[in-house]
């Protein structure tokens, strides 16, 4: 990123410090949805299911840290980043629409 002259969050602050920001970052993610679940429940048909994908989005972002924190090369963080975080909007995107109609 220094090379490209890009202001990303890794070649400001290191590759450590810029994986505890995105810890602290998806903690807010999952407290955020847990009150979104909280606040409108009565909206969905089957808040289970709901409450069922938030639970396992959390997991998986607790994975993907697992990952960067046990491997710290660019690979592992490139598979934990852009994989899991497109397996988490999956997830999202059914647990709405099980939650809603299911």
């Amino acid at each position: 990123d220094r090379e490209q002259n890009l202001y990303s969050v890794p070649a400001k602050f290191g590759v450590r410090n810029a994986l505890r920001i995105s810890l602290l970052f998806h903690l807010v993610s999952i407290g955020i949805l847990v009150l979104f679940y909280v606040l409108f429940q009565s909206l969905f048909s089957s808040a289970f299911m709901f409450g069922l994908g938030i639970a396992i989005i959390a997991l998986l972002l607790i994975y993907e840290h697992k990952i960067c924190y046990s491997d710290v090369s660019e690979a592992a963080i490139q598979k934990a980043f852009f994989t899991t975080n497109a397996v988490v909007g999956v997830c999202f995107l059914l647990a709405l629409i099980l939650g809603l109609f299911l």
